[in-house]
């Protein structure tokens, strides 16, 4: 029985000057160093009469074990992206928003299956694991999460 605990829910939101190119490079790097996937789920780009609406969004997956997955969603929504340079350098402009939800996964491959399955995954997480979700994997997550959020508003010149 598949379970997911949202571990926070942060967002960056930033009007003016950035580099929206690079802070997902940069995220990307992060999260892979930190031994997660990093799947590129959407990339929608739409002209409108005050710009262009972009929304871009990241999973990233890191398996610990048959029963625990670490997931770590990013969008990234910008609405009146123009380009303009600066310096010679290439650089965005406009409205941002940036969301961060890292999520803990239980039982991600399904083991726990049918009435018998779900009541045992009850007793399991609630009586058994119950500590180790919180001050161990929720912990974990969080600091990874608040690790890219922080590199995330670091780019975005937020400190």
């Amino acid at each position: 029985m598949k379970k997911e605990i949202r571990v926070f829910n942060q967002r960056i939101v930033k009007k003016g000057i950035f580099d929206l190119n690079k802070t997902i490079k940069e995220v990307k790097e992060f999260l892979k160093e930190s031994k997660y996937t990093t799947d590129e789920k959407q990339n929608i780009s739409k002209d409108t009469d005050k710009g262009v609406e972009n929304l871009i969004e990241i999973v990233s997956e890191r398996e610990i074990d048959d029963f625990y997955l670490y997931k770590i969603g990013i969008e990234f929504f910008v609405t009146k992206l123009k380009k303009v340079s600066i310096n010679d350098k290439k650089l965005d402009k406009g409205e941002l928003e940036i969301r961060i939800i890292p999520k803990l996964v239980l039982d991600h491959k399904n083991k726990f299956h049918g009435w018998f399955g779900d009541f045992l995954f009850k007793l399991y997480r609630d009586y058994i694991i119950k500590d180790a979700i919180i001050k161990v994997h929720a912990a974990k997550l969080y600091l990874d999460g608040m690790a890219a959020f922080d590199l995330m508003k670091h780019n975005m010149d937020m400190h």
